[in-house]
């Protein structure tokens, strides 16, 4: 069984996904997660994360190897929740797609609270991301970030406390006959 959810900067992926990971493991079911990001990466080679974005830009190898890596990852685990940008998409054997979003204010405080920067500040750098990446992805595989279709289920990271965001796509796997 294996979960892919997407969704744009600050809906809460990571969160969502350790709290699904909790519930599952409540139901008796052992589940890794996967969440490879952008910002690790940059922090492992001492640079910040806008930084690594342009040499993405600039470098299409970047994405497609971070993307390669994101997928072999995920092919190595029988039960999996994978986080990313773009797991909905990418992880081809995903028995649930979950994209999560929420209003850019929400985000934008959120994206300041975790990283000690203002509201605006955050916000301005969410666009920015968002916006690269968009260009990005576009560009690399056809994929629209802003194109939810290819998911089962959208959930409201506002609307929605991360359990409840938890609940809600577990209960879509049931639904679907797939835990």
């Amino acid at each position: 069984m294996k979960i892919a959810i997407s969704g744009l900067v600050g809906t809460g992926k990571t969160t969502a996904a350790l709290e699904i990971q909790k519930l599952l493991r409540k139901k008796g079911k052992d589940v890794e997660v996967i969440i490879p990001t952008f910002k690790d990466i940059a922090k492992e080679m001492g640079i910040d994360l806008m930084e690594y974005q342009r040499m993405a830009e600039n470098d299409p190898s970047i994405d497609k190897l971070f993307d390669k890596r994101t997928e072999e990852m995920a092919s190595k685990e029988k039960n999996a929740i994978i986080a990313s940008w773009l797991a909905i998409w990418i992880i081809k054997d995903a028995d649930l797609r979950v994209f999560l979003y929420a209003p850019l204010s929400t985000r934008a405080e959120r994206i300041s609270k975790r990283d000690g920067i203002g509201v605006e500040d955050a916000k301005r750098h969410i666009e920015q991301r968002e916006e690269e990446n968009r260009k990005r992805y576009m560009s690399l595989y056809g994929i629209n970030i802003l194109d939810y279709t290819q998911a089962d289920v959208c959930i409201n990271t506002l609307t929605y406390s991360a359990k409840g965001v938890a609940e809600a796509a577990v209960s879509a796997l049931e639904i679907k006959g797939k835990r």
